[in-house]
């Protein structure tokens, strides 16, 4: 019998796993992005094709607030992104295949005039290169 595997699959996997960590942690959040009208709807709604989460954290606004959130999900197998130090991803196996999914995440003062857009909570443990 042939399964069929779908990225769609991952992505939920991702999803679950990041609110149950944000509920471990009695953290107040809300899930943006693609995610929202899927959630938000009680009728039958097709997965809406996102493939991240976006958390907007009530109490994100400085580095280091959300240090003990954020070792929660290394602890739960997340690593921190090379890319960008608001990002988490985390690797996921669909179908005997390996493909890497990313939570994002956001603080509300990223949304208005002032403040940054993004806050590095992630601290690189190494050095970024030898010039940096």
């Amino acid at each position: 019998m042939n399964e069929k595997y779908f990225l769609v699959n991952g992505a939920s996997v991702l999803l679950r796993d990041t609110v149950q960590i944000l509920k471990n942690h009695e953290v107040e959040y809300l899930i943006l992005g693609g995610w929202s009208p899927y959630l938000l709807n009680k009728g039958e709604l097709g997965h809406p094709g996102t493939k991240d989460v976006d958390i907007l954290l009530r109490s994100a606004r400085s580095p280091g607030e959300i240090e003990v959130l954020i070792q929660a999900f290394i602890d739960n197998g997340f690593m921190q992104s090379a890319k960008h130090p608001f990002q988490l991803l985390k690797s996921i196996n669909i179908g005997g295949h390996e493909f890497v999914f990313n939570v994002d995440l956001l603080h509300p003062t990223c949304f208005g005039e002032e403040g940054e857009m993004f806050v590095d909570h992630l601290v690189f443990p190494i050095h970024e290169s030898e010039s940096m």
